[in-house]
């Protein structure tokens, strides 16, 4: 969460969900992305209110490697 907080959250409000992606730095255990998951999904509710929450997840995966 330490990291999350000091780095995605940042980058979410200046770049915005669209243009925000998320490496896992913890070489694949992928605790980082379990934890950005929740915090794409929260951002994409708010700039896509018009999409189901299954558009929205396959948004957040194409961000995420």
């Amino acid at each position: 969460r330490f990291i999350l907080d000091r780095t995605l959250e940042p980058a979410l409000r200046e770049y915005g969900v669209d243009h925000t992606d998320v490496i896992d730095p913890t070489c694949g255990s992928g605790h980082f992305l379990l934890g950005a998951f929740p915090r794409f999904m929260r951002e994409l509710r708010l700039a896509h209110p018009g999409l189901t929450d299954r558009d929205r997840v396959a948004m957040a995966l194409e961000h995420m490697t």
